[in-house]
């Protein structure tokens, strides 16, 4: 599994903060880290970097992680894992008992299956700097017949939205018109009625 960390200038102490959690409570030996900063240029956009990094290399899995995570729970990539599995069809899994609408998980701290990835590829990058890009790719793996997978358990802790804090006015606009942009995308479909 490749640990996919996305963080941003300004958020050095946050950042250390998770992955030295990272570290202290990943007890298997066969991981990998990878760090990504950029400049503000969307979650979708920092994590599919790390995502082709994960399917360049020979791993199985990977975890994207915000950097406003904190690890809380020893052995927690193995709790993953076990779900993972125990049922090959989940394609996406969530800690902290994490299931939205019945439909989605939140991507501050989740499992992805290489096999999910390879089946339907990369965050959709039109959705700019966060939000709706996670409602998005589980709606598509659930389309390509995966499962959502939820463990519910604590095995961290989510200081949520502390980078969304720091966008600007635009940035700001841009992450209200995603839902436009998922509505768009979805048309005709339930989902998009569901969302209206």
């Amino acid at each position: 599994t490749m640990i996919i960390v996305l963080t941003v200038p300004g958020n050095e102490d946050m950042v250390k903060e998770c992955v030295d959690s990272i570290i202290e409570n990943t007890t298997e030996l066969n991981y990998g880290l990878f760090l990504y900063k950029h400049d503000y240029k969307g979650f979708a956009v920092g994590m599919n970097e790390g995502i082709k990094t994960m399917l360049g290399r020979d791993y199985d899995s990977c975890v994207l992680v915000s950097d406003d995570v904190v690890i809380t729970q020893k052995g927690w990539l193995s709790e993953f894992r076990v779900v993972a599995q125990n049922n090959k069809n989940n394609g996406i899994i969530a800690p902290n008992g994490d299931m939205r609408d019945n439909d989605h998980v939140g991507f501050y701290c989740v499992f992805i299956t290489r096999s999910c990835i390879d089946s339907i590829g990369l965050l959709d990058e039109q959705f700019k700097y966060g939000e709706w890009e996670d409602v998005d790719y589980c709606c598509r793996a659930v389309q390509a017949g995966f499962k959502l997978g939820v463990i519910d358990k604590p095995l961290c802790i989510h200081k949520e939205s502390v980078t969304m804090k720091k966008h600007s006015g635009e940035q700001k606009e841009e992450v209200v018109k995603n839902k436009e942009r998922f509505k768009k995308k979805w048309k005709g479909t339930e989902l998009k009625r569901k969302w209206n």
